[in-house]
């Protein structure tokens, strides 16, 4: 018996693509860079195998352009050195999820494109939380305030969950009918926000409960999924909930709120310090509001000796002043920007809309807007490579499940001579 494995191009190349959003929290960031850039330049000569992927980066331009204020606003504030590196490093890594993403999905279906993902992203979520669960969630490094588990801290492992919830639900082959998805749902919701729970992540609990009862409550046509992937609701959602936290004094002195701050989420009124760091922030920003002062400010740290913004979209403030934040705002309004795309494919990427708002939730309070998110961006943006006439194409949406359901678990498959 002769025995040959095989394993698919894109498979592959999903994989490298997906293990670029993983850090290694034992190791300096230095070499994070290196492990992170060499699966960079794996991905990229891999991609241009694909003629679609040179029309793709044209229509991700509004990432790329990210990526060119990001770098340039950190070599105006730092010059070159180890932080512009990451800086470049990091948001590559972003446009790499939206171009290389968008191609597979025109290539091999999104549903294709989520199985692989998702089991490249099992084993993290499987170990990560049995680390949580085996130490109670004490973590096998780190420090008492922030331990680590094996992919990183608390909020990594629930962000991680979280987008292992919308890959799940968006599997055919894992819950075949309505009924056994919304099941499946709820227990996974449940099991993740128990991990949440024990690991002290109470961001990653609500997130994951708002994603939970968005999931749970879609409806069969997809009027929800109409509405939450209008670009002005989500911009509306990721902007307004941050500025109405840190600009609305009253929210944060009225009775009701401090009541659910110090009540439900046991913390201080002053949110662990949060108010401070916003107001900080702010004064930061006023002082250089333009280009702001570069990748991973330490302003906030710097004046209180620990701390940062505490807020995803300040600190894209901080990073990158006004035009990294105007240009952020165009790249959310641009994934979310697709009129001639049907509502099946949208009604099938909806668990990664709802995986979205509940990190645009989370924003709010605590530093989330990388590697996780922008994957989630980059699955919704490749609806733009479906319109109307696609439903007759081969590599439907809901045809790919057919193939699915006839592929083996783990892409390799026996061939007896």
């Amino acid at each position: 018996m002769k025995v040959n494995l095989k394993i698919k191009y894109t498979t592959v190349l999903l994989i490298l693509l997906s293990l670029t959003v993983f850090n290694i929290p034992y190791l300096s960031q230095t070499i994070n860079n290196i492990i992170t850039l060499a699966l960079e330049f794996v991905v990229t000569a891999m991609s241009f195998k694909f003629k679609e992927t040179f029309k793709n980066i044209k229509l991700c331009w509004a990432i790329g352009l990210f990526l060119v204020v990001s770098v340039l606003c950190t070599i105006l504030n730092r010059g070159f050195d180890s932080v512009t590196m990451t800086a470049i490093v990091t948001n590559y890594k972003y446009v790499l999820l939206f171009c290389v993403v968008r191609t597979l999905v025109d290539r091999i279906g999104l549903i294709n494109v989520a199985n692989t993902v998702w089991k490249t992203f099992l084993p993290f979520v499987v170990v990560s939380s049995l680390c949580v669960l085996v130490t109670m969630g004490n973590g096998i490094g780190g420090n008492e305030v922030l331990p680590y588990y094996l992919t990183g801290n608390k909020f990594f492992v629930s962000y991680t969950n979280m987008a292992f919830l919308a890959l799940c639900h968006m599997q055919d082959c894992i819950f075949k009918k309505p009924k056994h998805r919304k099941i499946g749902t709820l227990t996974l919701t449940v099991v993740f926000a128990l991990i949440s729970l024990i690991a002290g992540c109470n961001t990653g609990l609500v997130g994951l409960i708002l994603m939970g009862i968005l999931l749970f409550v879609s409806d069969k046509k997809g009027k929800l999924s109409k509405v939450l992937t209008k670009p002005l609701f989500y911009c509306l959602v990721i902007f307004g909930l941050t500025f109405l936290l840190i600009g609305t004094n009253a929210l944060l002195q009225s009775s009701a709120f401090q009541d659910l701050i110090t009540n439900v989420f046991k913390r201080d009124v002053t949110w662990t310090g949060r108010v401070e760091m916003f107001a900080l922030a702010l004064v930061a920003f006023a002082k250089s509001p333009i280009y702001g002062f570069g990748m991973n400010s330490t302003y906030i740290s710097d004046i209180l000796g620990w701390g940062n913004a505490q807020n995803g979209i300040l600190k894209i403030m901080l990073d990158f002043g006004t035009i990294g934040l105007i240009v952020f705002g165009i790249v959310c309004w641009n994934v979310f920007s697709h009129k001639k795309v049907s509502i099946v494919p949208i009604k099938r990427a909806f668990p990664m809309v709802a995986f979205l708002y509940g990190m645009a939730v989370c924003c709010t309070v605590e530093i989330n807007l990388s590697g996780m998110f922008f994957l989630g961006l980059a699955f919704v943006n490749s609806l733009k490579s479906y319109n109307n006439s696609d439903l007759n194409r081969k590599d439907l949406y809901l045809r790919n499940t057919n193939r699915l359901l006839n592929e083996n678990w783990y892409f390799i498959y026996a061939e007896s001579l």
